[in-house]
């Protein structure tokens, strides 16, 4: 909910986002779980056979972080993105504004 507070706050976010903010806190939540395994085993793990081998979760990492790029460039929530987006106007009865406030 925090990028949505950022759009919301900026003037950004309107009722075309929610699925972007949907697909970003997916890709979040899969980026936070494996930077937390990875914190706790390593860089490298060691199979059954006493292999060492790269954590999975490095590149579950690497990819959630790139998804969550794009994600953020979509919404204009990079330096490079935020000149492309436009602001959107805001009324008394905005569904959305509703919404944040609660």
């Amino acid at each position: 909910m925090r990028v949505a507070n950022v759009l919301h706050d900026a003037g950004l976010l309107s009722a075309a986002d929610v699925d972007i903010i949907a697909l970003y806190a997916r890709w979040h939540g899969s980026w936070t779980q494996a930077n937390e395994h990875v914190a706790e085993h390593g860089q490298v793990i060691t199979t059954k056979t006493g292999a060492i081998k790269p954590n999975p979760s490095v590149n579950i990492s690497n990819t959630a972080s790139r998804e969550m790029l794009k994600c953020l460039n979509a919404l204009g929530m990079t330096p490079a993105s935020r000149k492309a987006v436009e602001r959107v106007e805001r009324h008394e009865d905005d569904p959305i504004a509703k919404l944040m406030a609660w």
